[in-house]
């Protein structure tokens, strides 16, 4: 882990400056798997975390909307849910499908380059 002190050196990577929460976020569950992962067993973790929390629960959106078909208010109630988990799912997908070039991005920005300097 990287203490504080580390944090405020202005030689630490921007990567572990500003993105160390979120990337912890994420390899919590499973989308952003560290390099001292077992791949299959993460990989498998991060798809049963992603499919029951988020894609089930899409599922289980689509049951209730044809259960409740003729009542219009459960139906508006159920659609409102269901285009916000629809989304939810996309954004995963989108990310996961895409996660190559984040991390070449990152990589890219970890370059001397993007470190401030101070001015005088």
């Amino acid at each position: 882990m990287i203490a504080k002190s580390e944090i405020s050196d202005p030689h630490v990577k921007l990567t572990v400056k500003y993105l160390r929460l979120p990337l912890l976020v994420l390899n919590f569950f499973g989308l952003w798997r560290n390099d001292n992962n077992s791949y299959f067993a993460y990989n498998f973790y991060g798809f049963c975390i992603i499919f029951f929390t988020q894609f089930a629960y899409a599922g289980f959106q689509i049951i209730y909307m044809v259960l409740s078909f003729g009542d219009i208010q459960k139906l508006a109630e159920a659609s409102y849910l269901l285009l916000t988990q629809a989304t939810l799912c996309f954004k995963i997908t989108m990310l996961l499908l895409k996660k190559r070039k984040i991390e070449a991005i990152i990589k890219f920005t970890d370059a001397d380059i993007f470190i401030p300097k101070k001015q005088s």
